[in-house]
Formats: C-alpha cells, structure tokens, sequence
C-alpha cells in the first residue's frame, strides 16, 4: 500500500473521490471543515472551499440558473 503523501507534497492535486465522498457527508456527521481535513490528510481552505463549491452547485438557485 503506498504511503500517504505528505499535504506539501501534494500541492495543486485533485481531490480523490473518497475525499469528496467525506466532505460531502461532513455536515451529516456534524463534522466540521478542519477534523475532516485532518482525518483526510488535506488542508482545511480545502475541505472548506469543496464544501461551498458542492453547497451552491446543488442549491435552488444554482439550479434555476
């Protein structure tokens, strides 16, 4: 199994699916931004920013366009 990289060391890269699969569920589980960075190895601006950009994609407004 390949060892998980250090946050410095994945600077600019996706976010894998598993990841946006536990920010997605983060407000379910009553988590906040910065425990579901540390439990995902990720920084909390991006846990924060995925979370905003997922929260306005699916909002009504979003979706009237």
């Amino acid at each position: 199994m390949p060892k998980k990289k250090a946050p410095s060391e994945r600077a600019c890269s996706r976010l894998a699916r598993h990841e946006r699969q536990a920010i997605e569920r983060m407000p379910d589980r009553g988590k906040g931004c910065r425990e579901v960075a540390r439990g995902i190895g990720r920084a909390p601006s991006t846990v924060a920013d995925e979370a905003e950009r997922r929260r306005l994609a699916t909002s009504p407004r979003a979706l009237r366009g």
